[in-house]
């Protein structure tokens, strides 16, 4: 077995023993990122190598035609001669992004990741051929454009992606170790001569700094390659602080304590609030987002914290807010306010209110992920009886004035002194929607239910549902 094959099937060996969901590597079903270009073809060489000996049970390619090179659709038909030869299935997409006018280095990479979201399936593993340089290219990259040491880490190894995994097994290799394989073993590939082109941010560094660089120091991207191994390392203790500070600050799932808080040091906090975002949203906040959360929370001193101010920061995928001494993430953007009443003909069915969330009921015959709903507070969220006959349910904005006795209270209040109690952020009630039987409230959605129409048994709890990241763009 070639020393490439050898590295790619040790890196499978290895996410079958860090997950017990995975039986064997004879099991696993491999996809190939594949352009065409001799990284991929020689690291779809590779993978089929293993799937003749048996190590791998399912083999397929997946190729993106960008639809920016005039070549493209050329390029397109070499991949799937490519994969009839190797008798495995190509999945291909192709786009048009040229002519939408969407050329940057960004727009590509998100058309490629949707389609490859749209490919793989439980368990599955997207291979990705980088290499050592691409490593190089990476990390002096991300440093020219300004990061954290979260960016030094590079392009990593393995990662959970979607329902499967993705995979960069010759990250410790060349392009030359990638190059002198295809010549070993006969593999054709096209070249594409965009790489040529350095108005491209990476094709500058990969053609104009990298080789300046090396023609002083040979190995430059080994040793990029050995400080982001050391970043690694440095992130992993980074990490375990800010788990350990989690504890003592988050007082429930995504809302953190701004006193406690305030009791680590600036070093401290900048680091749980990358970690917590990054916990929640899968993409880590720039450092100028988290130094604006700091900034905003901190009086103009900036050695006394600011508790009853209230913040609104963009970072990662959401935003932070605060109120109350507390600091929430809210993933996507947040709702517009509810402005019209809606009659709920059938509370068997979701009800989608004119602010793009959707209202639902425990008896709801349209199953959703419990992850999709507002975290609540059970004690006070009690189920209330079914409506009679001659009641309508209806879905009603606030518009003030609105009394109702959660289950805490002995007599009625105003829906504001409510809100008050059950410290509901200020800037959150807007978009909290009311359940009328007839005019009589019945519940706050994921809030409290009325105490007078609380019942034991057959009863419904009205839930909001949280709008998805489609909803949300």
């Amino acid at each position: 077995m070639h020393l490439l094959e050898s590295a790619l099937f040790e890196h499978l060996e290895k996410i079958v023993a860090d997950n017990p969901t995975l039986e064997s590597t004879q099991s696993l079903e491999i996809i190939v990122a594949f352009s065409g270009g001799l990284d991929s073809s020689a690291l779809l060489h590779s993978a089929f190598n293993l799937l003749q000996s048996g190590h791998i049970s399912q083999l397929s390619a997946a190729h993106v035609n960008h639809g920016l090179q005039i070549q493209a659709d050329q390029w397109q038909v070499h991949c799937q001669s490519i994969c009839n030869h190797y008798q495995i299935p190509l999945l291909s997409k192709a786009f048009d992004l040229a002519r939408q006018g969407k050329t940057s280095e960004a727009d590509a990479r998100a058309c490629r990741y949707r389609f490859f979201e749209q490919c793989i399936k439980e368990n599955q593993i997207l291979l990705f051929a980088h290499h050592s340089d691409d490593q190089a290219e990476t990390m002096l990259f991300r440093l020219c454009r300004g990061t954290g040491i979260h960016g030094l880490a590079g392009i990593p190894e393995v990662r959970k992606f979607h329902q499967g995994f993705i995979l960069r097994p010759w990250l410790d290799f060349s392009r030359d170790d990638l190059s002198q394989y295809a010549d070993e073993c006969q593999i054709s590939w096209v070249d594409d001569p965009s790489n040529l082109s350095n108005k491209y941010s990476r094709n500058f560094i990969r053609n104009e700094v990298i080789p300046l660089l090396r023609s002083k120091w040979l190995t430059v991207p080994k040793s990029i390659a050995q400080f982001s191994r050391i970043a690694k390392d440095q992130i992993e203790i980074l990490d375990e602080v800010a788990a350990q500070d989690r504890l003592s600050v988050e007082i429930q799932p995504a809302i953190l304590d701004i006193l406690a808080l305030a009791n680590l040091s600036h070093a401290r906090q900048r680091n749980l609030l990358h970690f917590w975002v990054k916990d929640y949203t899968h993409q880590a906040p720039s450092t100028a987002e988290i130094d604006e959360v700091i900034k905003q929370l901190y009086f103009s001193n900036a050695s006394q914290i600011n508790d009853k101010k209230s913040i609104k920061v963009r970072a990662g995928n959401g935003w932070i807010r605060s109120f109350d001494h507390q600091l929430f993430y809210y993933l996507h953007d947040e709702p517009e306010a509810v402005r019209e009443s809606r009659v709920w003909q059938n509370i068997n069915r979701n009800l989608r209110l004119d602010n793009g969330l959707v209202i639902c009921s425990m008896n709801s015959m349209e199953p959703s992920d419990d992850n999709d709903f507002e975290k609540m507070d059970t004690t006070q969220n009690l189920p209330v009886r079914l409506p009679n006959e001659n009641e309508v349910v209806s879905v009603r904005p606030r518009v003030g004035g609105e009394l109702a006795q959660p289950e805490y209270r002995r007599h009625s209040a105003e829906l504001k002194k409510i809100y008050q109690e059950l410290r509901i952020p200020s800037w959150k009630r807007k978009w909290l929607p009311l359940i009328y039987y007839n005019d009589r409230l019945v519940a706050v959605p994921g809030i409290f239910s009325n105490k007078e129409m609380q019942v034991e048994v057959n009863g419904i709890l009205f839930y909001q549902k949280k709008k998805s990241p489609s909803e949300a763009r």
